[in-house]
């Protein structure tokens, strides 16, 4: 299906191939383990824990030497802070890679050179195929050279970009292609009610869970597409009910994925449901920081990936163009902003811009390519529209390379400091004493009690 669909569309084919050639100049530049020799640190070490303690130690009990972050239960059992989402998409490359490592002088450890290269190679390897079923999901609606203009900026012009070369062993780049495959069956199942479709999309949106259990705002690209306003809302109302009994199928398909994860918190905390972020971790959605979200400049989402900009705009040329999407992105935009800034760490710790959005990008693919689609009517529209993409791009490249060399900072950019990187653009050091100055580390400890840190 996808060799024929890229044999369709050549365009798309040079596209791809061109990112792909192009990721691959550039990847030593932009590949950031932070100073360590596998990408398995912080976060991503926390997701991965589960292969090593299985397939390595045989102990889900974590009794074995590690530094992984283990959240105690009343019963005094301790399990990971994150769920097994990404460790079981994690796992074909896994076992591959412990298979080499067995039969070769490598240590069998989990995390030597066998284990890099394949859980790498993975994770691109589902971030290309994402990006063809988007392209898929996109040529439902727009033509192949805009599709292949919206594709190419996507990656190149935000910090999904650093998400797929420099840390893709993060959650980001995959629910962004699993986002894009819901996005797709969405479609299909509307166009030949085929039960398949619906099916599938249960069981995807259970791994999205698992893998981030905010991800199910994603479910809301099915109940609300076709909606273009109040008299098309009571027609999708009867096409859900119509299918209730499907719905419910796929349903129980969502759920599928989360056993493993109830079983393992049962076994080792007594409870089936377990709150593994800990008590003082929590949302505060009476103290959402909104601006700070979107334009402040420690983590702001327009100042580090500027080109989301379009997608806000392009939501008001859905009338022309992927007008079944008109009330679902800006509803799913609205609601991922309220709720990511509401969160305690609203900054998401150490990253590149606002990573908590990078997954929706999938999403936001559409309204981008209504603004290109109605730019390329006239000639004077399209120029300055590549043109400014054409910036972006730039700007996204320079500031993902500033980041691995720490001219961007993890989490304490101020306003000054982001300035002071725009003026000096190649640090000498005496540079490095004035720019530590000008940073503004998060009080962690106050923002856990909602206050502004």
């Amino acid at each position: 299906m996808i060799k024929r669909f890229i044999y369709k569309n050549p365009i798309l084919k040079l596209t791809f191939l061109g990112l792909i050639i192009f990721s691959a100049f550039v990847y030593d530049d932009i590949e950031d383990f932070r100073g360590q020799d596998h990408p398995f640190i912080h976060d991503v070490d926390q997701y991965y824990s589960y292969l090593p303690a299985y397939f390595i130690h045989d102990d889900l009990g974590f009794k074995f030497p590690h530094k992984y972050w283990l959240v105690k239960a009343e019963n005094g059992g301790k399990v990971p802070k994150v769920t097994m989402g990404l460790a079981i998409v994690y796992s074909p490359f896994f076992i591959i890679a412990d298979t080499w490592a067995k039969n070769s002088d490598y240590e069998r450890d989990g995390y030597s050179y066998p284990y890099v290269v394949w859980i790498r190679f993975g994770s691109i390897f589902y971030f290309l195929l994402g990006m063809i079923v988007l392209s898929k999901a996109l040529m439902r609606f727009f033509k192949q050279h805009v599709v292949a203009i919206t594709c190419a900026i996507l990656f190149l012009g935000t910090n999904l970009f650093y998400y797929t070369l420099g840390w893709t062993e993060m959650a980001h780049s995959y629910l962004f292609s699993l986002f894009a495959l819901i996005i797709y069956l969405t479609i299909r199942w509307h166009e030949d009610r085929k039960a398949k479709h619906i099916l599938l999309l249960g069981l995807v949106a259970g791994f999205c869970a698992l893998i981030r259990p905010t991800s199910v705002l994603i479910l809301l690209v099915p109940m609300l597409y076709g909606v273009q306003g109040i008299k098309t809302f009571k027609p999708k109302i009867q096409f859900l009910w119509n299918q209730k009994w499907l719905i419910l199928l796929a349903i129980a398909l969502f759920v599928i994925p989360l056993i493993p994860q109830f079983v393992f918190w049962k076994i080792h905390t007594d409870q089936y449901l377990f709150f593994s972020y800990g008590s003082d971790e929590n949302f505060f959605f009476g103290n959402p920081h909104i601006k700070e979200f979107l334009i402040g400049y420690r983590k702001g989402w327009f100042v580090y990936t500027p080109l989301m900009v379009l997608s806000v705009i392009g939501i008001f040329f859905f009338r022309d163009k992927a007008k079944n999407f008109r009330f679902a992105v800006p509803i799913i935009l609205i609601l991922t902003v309220y709720i990511f800034s509401s969160w305690w760490a609203w900054w998401y710790g150490g990253s590149f811009g606002m990573r908590a959005m990078v997954q929706y990008y999938s999403i936001l693919a559409f309204p981008i390519a209504a603004v290109i689609s109605v730019s390329f009517r006239k000639w004077m529209l399209a120029i300055p529209t590549l043109a400014i993409c054409g910036f972006f791009v730039f700007l996204n490249l320079r500031q993902s390379h500033q980041y691995k060399k720490s001219h961007i900072h993890y989490d304490g950019m101020t306003k000054e400091a982001y300035w002071y990187v725009i003026e000096h653009p190649k640090f000498v050091k005496e540079d490095w004493a004035v720019f530590e100055k000008l940073l503004d580390r998060p009080d962690y400890d106050a923002a856990k009690r909602g206050e502004d840190s």
